[in-house]
């Protein structure tokens, strides 16, 4: 074959092959239809509702086969029954935005899981005016996220032992939170409840939390909790209290009216606030480290060290009714203190360093590395 032949050969094979692979440029005949998958097809869920959820006698809607179930509006429980109740394993409720919204008055709760369910979560939306419960999680671990718990007769969530709560509100119920033992809050807010606004049972954490204007305790762990970077005011009873062996740190307690910080035996409190409280802006009973807090305005002590053995290093505190009071048998060292009502308070029976009295200004002198100073 010729080369012009040949190269005018290939160049029309090209091109052919070319035209075949690309198919036709003309759009298909009648109207564009859709190209993406929907919800229901790439994670298929349920509706609740009367037909795909049905209750019975004592509950509006049961869900009771694992799966994904949504809300697709507002739903109001019926009088005398109570709302959603999960009777499954591997549930995930989204109320997607909405509201379940309380019968009537009677002890009822909004969403309930069975005792015997687990893995489980329930998020974003608002549960509200149900007469006992808001949401009340059983007895197995939970996941709850982005819930508003309003107007609850009792408590606005209850979780269980191992149970993870993120981002959720508690207001204007009776206790805001309440968790078993090893519950774990982040990120919550408990306001105006008319009385707590967490209680929590041993080995339970509350993480970047916010605790305001509750009737009773801003936050309470009755022993071997955790409460660490929280902000906790204006409560009618204590801010943050915490049974033995817990940690309380990086947290803010001011303008409560009885204590701003309550620990019991073996606990920390380190490099907290308190101001304007009615009572001691931080209360030690024995066998605790109390390091590196400003306590400034409160109308009791700024640090109340009742028992023995504890630890007071680091802190200062300015215009308290009193500075420091500490009981014999302790360990204080480190510590400063201005404008109180007294400054220092030390029972006999302390190991302490000494105290340098600065308040006429002047040149520090003292080379001891224990001393506490008046200024």
């Amino acid at each position: 074959m010729k080369p012009l032949t040949y190269f005018l050969t290939m160049v029309l094979l090209a091109v052919a092959l070319r035209a075949l692979g690309q198919g036709s440029l003309l759009p298909p005949p009648g109207p564009p239809g859709p190209t993406m998958k929907t919800l229901d097809q790439v994670g298929p869920r349920k509706m609740v509702n009367e037909v795909t959820t049905p209750g019975d006698t004592n509950h509006t809607f049961i869900i009771s086969t694992p799966g994904a179930y949504y809300f697709t509006g507002n739903l109001t429980g019926e009088m005398g029954k109570n709302g959603v109740s999960i009777q499954a394993n591997d549930v995930m409720l989204d109320l997607n935005g909405f509201a379940l919204i309380g019968g009537g008055t009677d002890p009822m709760i909004g969403i309930s899981v069975g005792g015997t369910y687990a893995n489980c979560t329930i998020r974003n939306g608002c549960v509200r005016g149900w007469g006992f419960r808001g949401v009340d999680a059983g007895s197995k671990p939970v996941r709850v996220e982005k819930l508003r718990l309003s107007g609850n007769g009792e408590i606005g969530l209850q979780a269980s032992s191992g149970s993870i709560i993120e981002d959720c509100v508690a207001t204007q119920n009776t206790i805001g939170f309440f968790g078993f033992d090893q519950v774990q809050f982040t990120r919550c807010a408990a306001t105006v409840n008319s009385e707590h606004g967490f209680y929590c049972q041993y080995d339970a954490s509350v993480l970047d939390s916010t605790a305001s204007r509750n009737g009773g305790m801003g936050i309470r762990v009755t022993s071997a909790g955790s409460i660490l970077r929280c902000t906790v005011s204006r409560n009618e009873l204590q801010g943050i209290v915490a049974g033995d062996g817990s940690t309380v740190a990086n947290c803010t307690s001011s303008n409560n009216l009885g204590r701003g910080i309550y620990v019991t035996g073996g606990s920390i409190v380190r490099q907290c606030t308190t101001s304007g409280n009615i009572g001691p802006g931080i209360q030690a009973q024995e066998r605790c480290v109390v390091q590196e807090n400003l306590c400034a305005t409160n109308g009791g002590e700024g640090i109340l060290a009742l028992g023995e053995s504890n630890r007071i290093e680091g802190n200062d505190c300015s215009a308290n009714g009193v500075g420091f009071r500490i009981s014999a048998g302790c360990l204080f060292f480190g510590n400063s203190a201005r404008g109180n009502g007294t400054n220092f308070n030390i029972q006999p029976g302390t190991a302490a360093g000494p105290i340098v009295n600065m308040t006429a200004g002047g040149t520090i002198t003292s080379t001891s590395a224990t001393a506490n100073f008046a200024y």
